[in-house]
């Protein structure tokens, strides 16, 4: 019979021996996964993000070798949707292939929106505001998104007349997720209440008005004063007198004139259009020298302005441009 202390030796030699071995299994398959074939991509964690959205990014890596800079790849891609606060990897056997391995991610999510509320707005229904901004209660709130729909919501009242308008967002997050709050001040609309040519001669203002994009206040049209539109009519209005050979045409002011309506709360302007006309221009001809690639005949194909024809800036510089492109 073996004495207590030989078996406490034994038993102490075994367990030594377990463990190493243990140990050196661990370090031996501590990166097994490195080599394998993804199989399969899950996730852990999804609340309000569809699968098929994360399966989307994932789904091309399926069938590749891991390494780990297609692992960084994949997190890069994961993160950049943006509707993760945290994700953890870890990694499976694949019970149908040893060779293979299955890559799950458990994620967190960022909280959703749980409400969009809008403050301040007296002019616009919140349905129209609703309709001018992508944030939907339900989505997963990020700080950007609702940025651009902060910018998107003033655009929106811009368009309506009022210049002065000023947006900001806060947002309170509770059990159901983020209330998010839009504070609109509006400030007071301006509406064009007339337009006016002055200097023209050779179009009727009728004529001119039905060119620009700015209208008078009337059945069907707000009248909203918007100041890019009057840079691009003011464009508008050159091209229209160049087209017809008038090359020295220009806008010389736009007079506006503003006054308070305080019983309809709102600014009410006048524009009137100062124009200098100048003298109609006629085509001469073109010369064309220095071409040894492409005969005369061809180049001048591309001029469709003939001798005596009104000049019209427009097709000419089509001509021109296509005759560059020719040399390109």
């Amino acid at each position: 019979m073996l004495s207590l202390g030989k078996w406490r030796k034994i038993a102490c030699v075994f367990l030594a021996c377990v463990f190493c071995s243990v140990s050196a299994f661990s370090q031996e398959n501590s990166d097994w996964y490195v080599g394998k074939t993804i199989s399969q991509i899950s996730f852990e964690g999804l609340r309000s993000v569809k699968k098929s959205e994360v399966s989307g990014v994932t789904g091309s890596f399926i069938g590749k070798t891991f390494e780990d800079s297609l692992y960084n790849d994949i997190l890069d891609r994961l993160y950049a949707l943006g509707y993760f606060e945290d994700i953890e990897p870890y990694a499976k056997h694949d019970p149908k292939s040893p060779d293979k391995m299955i890559l799950v991610f458990t994620v967190k999510e960022h909280a959703v929106i749980s409400s969009i509320e809008f403050k301040g707005n007296k002019k616009i229904r919140n349905n129209e505001l609703r309709d001018n901004i992508t944030a939907k209660a339900g989505d997963v709130f990020l700080d950007s998104a609702i940025l651009l729909d902060e910018r998107a919501l003033r655009d929106f009242y811009i368009k309506k007349g009022y210049s002065n308008v000023r947006v900001s967002y806060t947002s309170e997050e509770n059990d159901d997720g983020v209330k998010v709050v839009f504070h609109i001040i509006e400030g007071s609309g301006t509406v064009i209440t007339s337009i006016k040519f002055s200097g023209n001669t050779v179009f009727s203002e009728r004529t001119l008005k039905g060119k620009i994009s700015l209208k008078e206040e009337g059945f069907m049209r707000d009248g909203a004063f918007q100041r890019a539109s009057l840079e691009t009519d003011k464009q508008t209005i050159i091209a229209y007198y160049l087209t017809r050979g008038y090359a020295d045409a220009r806008i010389v002011d736009v007079i506006q004139e503003s006054s308070i309506n305080e019983k309809k709360a709102r600014e009410e302007m006048s524009l009137v259009f100062i124009i200098q006309e100048g003298e109609q221009y006629t085509f001469s001809g073109l010369t064309i020298s220095g071409n040894e690639i492409f005969s005369t005949d061809k180049l001048m194909s591309f001029i469709k302005l003939k001798n005596g024809d009104v000049f019209n800036q427009t097709k000419f510089q089509e001509g021109l441009s296509n005759l560059t492109n020719l040399y390109y």
